[in-house]
């Protein structure tokens, strides 16, 4: 359980903590498993909860990761 818990902070810990506790303002769908959360301070959060690297736009999101970019701080 340590293990899983470990990788699961290692995969998702930088998105945790540039996000901090900024609500988030919208949710979307945006392809096929992907979706797109938008935070107050303007970063926006792309998820893939694929098997397979997924593009959305001009962005390459891998398989099972994720895209965080923009933010004014």
């Amino acid at each position: 359980v340590e293990e899983k818990l470990l990788s699961i902070w290692d995969t998702y810990g930088q998105a945790l903590t540039l996000i901090g506790e900024q609500p988030m303002t919208a949710h979307e769908k945006v392809a096929e498993h992907v979706y797109c959360s938008t935070f107050a301070d303007g970063r926006t959060l792309y998820v893939n909860y694929a098997d397979t690297p997924a593009v959305v736009g001009e962005l390459l999101i891998p398989a099972g990761g994720y895209w965080i970019a923009g933010g004014n701080t």
